[in-house]
């Protein structure tokens, strides 16, 4: 999206960003500025499970205190892209094919989190930082002062006709095996709803939270991949010890493997175990089954102005 790439670049440059570590305080220092628009952040008391929430009566954009900087980073980047350029995501979504008003919210949100990416990860620089370290994720987040999720789904946008990127599929799972995000580059051919194939590297990372796990893996058409993943936590600190735990995979096909640092260990070893990826639970059609997704004919609801930890929330 070359204009809301544009975009974010024009904000880097009236806020001054030239160093990743003080990206938060220049975008709030730029939002009270240009915008007259006040950060504020609250106790998670008030904002219970709300990410944060725009107050356009009282020009304010309130984020909640257990969000580490990395997601409030975000949580602005995203609310400075529905503020002010809400019409250019509106443009972008009226040139689509979209009919349904769920469609066009989801496709709303989507793009301010693309916005939001692309203002934290600037692309050439984000570019050329990947291919130099050769897709190190730990480090790319670091030096992007972000975390190793939004960076996998950032690289999954390097589209670009000049400087493309691998074209990365990535997804995040829950432990119950059910889809919570997915993005595909644009030249990627991958199922929609991969199955929950416990063998494949997404649901054996929960076995040893915290690690890497790197794999090779083939779909029915014979295809190979290799996929990177991790366990990443909820975004909302809590001292509850069950909260949930989510694992991401970012994957693309096995040819791009001397481009990826995980795959070097994969390279040297002649013999390779292989997970096989099946169609999913979703498109699945046995409608008596007790992993049945509950969630499936509920409506969800919509409000721009309110992120949590989803795209959306399903009314109760």
């Amino acid at each position: 999206f070359p204009t809301l790439e544009k975009a974010s670049l024009s904000v880097r440059t009236a806020a001054n960003i030239s160093d990743q570590s003080s990206i938060y305080y220049r975008l709030c220092d730029y939002l009270q500025r240009k915008l007259n628009i006040t950060v504020r952040v609250l106790p998670q008391s008030i904002m219970e499970e709300l990410f944060s929430r725009n107050d356009p009566h009282r020009s304010r954009i309130l984020i909640s205190e257990a969000l580490d900087l990395s997601e409030r980073t975000f949580q602005v980047c995203t609310q400075i892209a529905l503020i002010q350029f809400e019409d250019k995501i509106d443009q972008i979504i009226s040139n689509s094919d979209l009919k349904e008003k769920e469609e066009k919210y989801l496709l709303k949100i989507t793009l301010a989190n693309y916005f939001g990416m692309s203002l934290i990860m600037p692309y050439e620089e984000f570019k050329a930082s990947a291919d130099e370290l050769r897709h190190e994720l730990v480090i790319l987040s670091a030096r992007f002062s972000t975390n190793v999720d939004y960076v996998c789904q950032r690289l999954t946008t390097l589209n670009k006709r000049t400087n493309n990127g691998i074209p990365f599929f990535y997804f995040k799972f829950d432990e119950a095996g059910k889809i919570h995000n997915r993005l595909l580059s644009k030249d990627v051919k991958f199922p929609y709803n991969p199955g929950a194939n416990s063998d494949w590297s997404v649901h054996q990372v929960f076995k040893n939270p915290g690690s890497t796990f790197v794999q090779m893996s083939e779909l029915g058409d014979g295809k190979k991949y290799i996929n990177i993943s991790k366990t990443v936590k909820r975004p909302l600190n809590s001292i509850n010890e069950n909260s949930p735990l989510f694992s991401i995979i970012l994957g693309c096909e096995v040819r791009y493997m001397e481009n990826i640092v995980y795959a070097d260990t994969l390279l040297q070893n002649k013999v390779q175990k292989i997970s096989k990826i099946e169609l999913g639970c979703r498109i699945c059609g046995m409608n008596i089954c007790e992993h049945k997704d509950e969630n499936q004919n509920k409506s969800m609801n919509f409000d721009p102005n309110i992120r949590y930890s989803g795209l959306f929330e399903f009314s109760s």
